[in-house]
């Protein structure tokens, strides 16, 4: 009888270690693999902020640094597999960003991301339509200037942008309610009206920028176009039919199209 509880003892014993040995297996291969791939991920972020700087213009924001957390991301996908909705990240925020010079104009994205933005400016709403449908066609993002008379007479419509998730940007007299209806948005200098001090009490960043344009946009663009540019467009018929150009121009440069709020991020 003795023998025989050893036996049993023994094969349990047996039974045990090959199914931890296999779990263990499993459990480091997973691990292995979640590992490996939040390594590479994290190769692709950039660790430390980038600084910007202040000159008498006004602000050229950093580029805040991004890590992966790797072991609070690995405990989030243990047992799960690598899946990048669960990764955490470390954030290195700069010191020159938007929170902190809310008082300041902001005249340019940081250069280091190698990107631009275009604005359309809105006018009569004629040819706003055909400007969204290039950049969709292209598959860039673009961003939409608001005045009071637009915004009030076409709340509808810009709700309808806004879903669409296009930026809108704001210049006017009434940025308290424009900002109650569209929560993420920026402030614009524009001779008619210098909202820096409103929009600051307002904690909206206000954008200023020389490179405005009514027509030759391409011309101009090719001859002055810098990485981190806020580009305005006037919405005509000049621009509209340059859009497409001044998309591919960009495009072969290596530079991307983003919207603002990636921009200035």
């Amino acid at each position: 009888m003795k023998k025989f509880f050893e036996y049993v003892g023994l094969t349990v014993l047996c039974l045990f270690s090959y199914y931890y040995t296999s779990m263990l297996g499993e459990y480091v291969s997973d691990k292995d693999t979640i590992m490996v791939n939040l390594e590479e991920k994290d190769k692709t972020l950039n660790k430390n902020c980038t600084e910007g700087y202040i000159n008498e213009y006004g602000v050229v924001l950093g580029i805040s640094g991004l890590s992966i957390n790797k072991q609070k991301s690995y405990e989030n996908m243990r047992g799960l597999g690598y899946d990048e909705s669960l990764i955490e990240y470390n954030y290195d925020e700069c010191k020159i960003n938007k929170e902190n010079n809310i008082d300041k104009y902001i005249i340019k994205g940081n250069p280091h991301k190698n990107s631009v933005s275009i604005i359309i400016e809105l006018d009569s709403l004629k040819y706003i339509n055909s400007f969204i449908n290039i950049s969709n066609e292209k598959n860039i993002e673009l961003n939409v200037l608001v005045n009071d008379y637009i915004f009030n007479n076409n709340i509808s419509l810009l709700n309808k942008y806004y879903n669409e998730e296009i930026n809108l940007l704001y210049t006017g007299n009434n940025i308290r309610k424009f900002k109650e209806e569209f929560n993420k948005t920026f402030c614009v200098y524009k001779e008619k009206y210098d909202l820096l001090e409103s929009c600051a009490e307002n904690e909206i960043n206000t954008i200023k920028t020389s490179k405005i344009f009514y027509k030759d946009a391409l011309l101009n663009i090719k001859n002055n176009l810098e990485k981190g540019d806020i580009i305005i467009l006037k919405e005509n018929m000049n621009n509209l039919n340059e859009l497409s150009s001044i998309i591919n121009y960009i495009l072969s440069k290596g530079m991307e199209i983003i919207s603002i709020n990636d921009l200035l991020e």
